[in-house]
């Protein structure tokens, strides 16, 4: 199990040359998931995107709906947030990014992320065997 967060999904939509490999890496996997929280936060960076004219508003709706096709959304409930919670006291990082890690925890899985340093505060935590590291090989797996 892949649990995707939204530096890695937005890579799919609209991909920058120093992630696209990773990004396409991550998809070549049968099951991924991610937190519903994952459609927010790319929705609001293909937001921004639209506004400074970087991509068209049909795209990025094409993006979100596909991407609401690749990836299970699993609901943020109060057993993930307060999971989230603990990781983000322990690590001293923002609870939203936290998120993600709890439910690759929770899925017994790993999340896939172009965010360093939640990767390096996860080492840190001792919990590097939770974050994959991009690219992933390409066997699919599940």
């Amino acid at each position: 199990m892949i649990v995707v967060d939204a530096s890695v999904a937005l890579q799919w939509i609209v991909p920058e040359r120093d992630g696209q490999v990773e990004a396409e890496s991550v998809l070549s996997h049968d099951v991924l998931a991610g937190p519903d929280l994952l459609l927010v936060e790319v929705a609001n960076v293909l937001r921004k995107k639209i506004a400074a004219e970087e991509v068209s508003r049909d795209h990025a709706q094409r993006g979100l709906r596909t991407l609401a096709q690749t990836v299970r959304l699993i609901p943020v409930g109060a057993e993930l947030i307060a999971s989230a919670f603990e990781l983000a006291l322990a690590m001293r990082h923002p609870v939203y990014d936290c998120v993600y890690l709890a439910l690759a925890g929770q899925m017994d899985g790993q999340l896939a992320t172009r965010d360093s340093e939640l990767i390096n505060r996860a080492r840190l935590q001792g919990l590097g065997h939770r974050v994959a590291d991009l690219p992933l090989g390409n066997g699919r797996r599940s």
